[in-house]
């Protein structure tokens, strides 16, 4: 019983190191990004995909359920490569279409805008 504290004192300090951790890489990663050239790749929309990232409770009382949505985009070169998937808002997810055609702007990791390629 006595061990209760120490063990609560360790995984809260586990806890904070992961975090620490997790926020160094994102902050580095988007440094990284800040830092790369902006990148067009001819490409084609090759898979789309939205799905929940949570659930939650908007309002107890009215027992309605909000989603938060995840939506990602798997992107082919045209002239050949490693495909590429993206996260996306929403706003840049919606108005694109599987086999659509168009030019890939990206930072580092980082979506930029899909320019579609007019027929």
């Amino acid at each position: 019983m006595n061990d209760f504290p120490w063990l609560l004192a360790l995984a809260v300090g586990a806890i904070l190191v992961l975090a620490a951790r997790q926020y160094r890489r994102q902050r580095q990663r988007e440094a990284q990004n800040d830092a790369a050239p902006l990148r067009i790749v001819a490409a084609e929309v090759k898979h789309k995909r939205e799905f929940p990232r949570s659930r939650r409770r908007a309002r107890e009382h009215q027992g309605m359920v909000v989603e938060d949505m995840l939506y990602e985009v798997t992107f082919r070169p045209i002239t050949g490569g490693v495909t590429i998937t993206l996260r996306l808002e929403h706003a840049d997810y919606h108005p694109l279409d599987t086999s659509m055609q168009g030019s890939l702007q990206l930072k580092g990791t980082r979506f930029i805008r899909f320019v579609p390629q007019q027929k």
